[in-house]
């Protein structure tokens, strides 16, 4: 009787112990899962920017600053006809996204001098100009940028001539 106890108690502890050592090696927890679906972002050139054609003066920079509806807040050295470009944007509601645009070299059709041109934006309602790069999409999903800027002719001799070149922007959700 006593190696049938001995039988049992060590029957018993066996078991215990490969119940505790399988308890003891599961583990689980839980992660949340997230999905963003956008909108695609829609932008539309609507207005080419124009310093306007007659400026005057070929050795001093022509700023054109736009106004946060389109006009012209400010001007030094434009011509007849100067008016801001226009960018139209859709996407999601209140969204952020991130503007991104860079300098632009404009060429002369007949002169093939260059000149620089510095870009400035507003956005439609802000009234300051981008320096963050960043902006927000209305209740409605829309924005309108508004793009004016610098030409960089001071010291640099501009004769006659019709300059243009393309400005690019583009527009990507903050992440």
């Amino acid at each position: 009787m006593k190696y049938t106890s001995i039988i049992t108690l060590v029957f018993f502890l066996v078991i215990s112990a490969s119940t505790v050592a399988a308890q003891s090696t599961e583990v689980s927890d839980d992660i949340v899962v997230r999905a963003g679906i956008n909108a695609a972002l829609t932008l539309t050139g609507e207005r080419a920017l124009d310093f306007g054609s007659d400026i005057t003066d070929g050795d001093s920079d022509a700023v054109l600053t736009p106004d946060n509806s389109g006009g012209i807040d400010s001007e030094i050295n434009t011509g007849t006809g100067a008016e801001t470009g226009q960018f139209d944007l859709s996407g999601v509601d209140e969204a952020t996204v991130v503007l991104t645009f860079g300098d632009v070299t404009l060429e002369g059709n007949a002169t093939n001098q260059t000149i620089n041109f510095v870009p400035m934006i507003v956005q439609n309602g802000g009234g300051a100009i981008l320096t963050t790069e960043t902006a927000d999409l209305d209740a409605g999903g829309d924005a309108t940028f508004w793009v004016g800027g610098t030409l960089e002719m001071e010291d640099e001799d501009i004769d006659p001539d019709f300059f243009s070149g393309e400005f690019t922007l583009t527009i990507d959700y903050e992440l």
